[in-house]
């Protein structure tokens, strides 16, 4: 029973991490188009993907599996990639995005973002191979 439980968690972690990073490309790519004159035409509805969704339904199944500390980690991932859509929509909503200080929240936010998964990749990889005392 344990190692079908494992089995699981790695299974929903992993699909965590791979969203995460799937969404994380897809807003950087919504960020060059935004902020290049030559590709605006084409940031129509790039943000209307179903990697948001996906990445909603990865973090829904940590929280599920669990421990606690993994499932806050997740939710820190989703508030994190939250904010950083709402960078890239309001860069979308800005006159001159290359000029605007949107850019840097952009970063800011970008970093947030791939700092919380590099927390939750280490803190998955301790709880998975048993080199950590909480489970």
């Amino acid at each position: 029973m344990d190692a079908i439980r494992r089995q699981h968690q790695r299974e929903a972690y992993a699909t965590l991490v791979a969203e995460v990073a799937k969404f994380e490309n897809m807003l950087f790519r919504a960020h060059i188009v935004t902020i290049s004159p030559r590709m605006r035409h084409q940031r129509n509805d790039i943000l209307a993907t179903e990697d948001g969704e996906a990445l909603v339904f990865a973090v829904a199944a940590v929280r599920l599996e669990g421990p606690a500390h993994l499932a806050d980690l997740a939710h820190r991932i989703e508030l994190a990639s939250n904010h950083l859509c709402g960078a890239v929509l309001e860069l979308q909503h800005t006159a001159d995005p290359a000029a605007s200080p949107a850019i840097r929240m952009f970063e800011e936010r970008h970093n947030a973002l791939k700092n919380r998964a590099k927390m939750f990749v280490e803190a998955a990889s301790t709880h998975l191979n048993g080199t950590s005392g909480r489970h």
